[in-house]
């Protein structure tokens, strides 16, 4: 069973970040579209640093640099909101609509 949370999550960072000039207090993770979150599984980086990175550039639609500024707590937090946003487990699949294996007659 695949879960999304359907809901926006806020986290407020323990400093202030500046992102393209401007000040940030808060970052906002979204729901993904299946689309955004095939892309980041698809070119997932191997090191599980950047796999966090990635997903939340995703989820918040920042630019992976500009989430490397921001503190090694305030990632964390990000990570865990990330976690909880989407959980998939390792065994999961999404069948395909309309598809049936059909006998073949001989």
């Amino acid at each position: 069973m695949t879960i999304f949370a359907l809901e926006p999550r806020t986290v407020t960072l323990s400093s202030p970040a500046y992102i393209d000039g401007r000040e940030i207090r808060q970052i906002v993770l979204r729901p993904p579209s299946m689309a955004k979150l095939r892309a980041a599984i698809a070119t997932a980086p191997t090191a599980p640093a950047d796999q966090a990175v990635a997903m939340i550039s995703v989820l918040t639609d920042l630019p992976p640099g500009a989430l490397l500024e921001l503190t090694v707590d305030d990632l964390l937090t990000l990570t865990e909101a990330a976690e909880q946003m989407i959980a998939l487990p390792a065994k999961t699949t999404i069948p395909r609509a309309g598809k049936r294996r059909r006998k073949l007659r001989r």
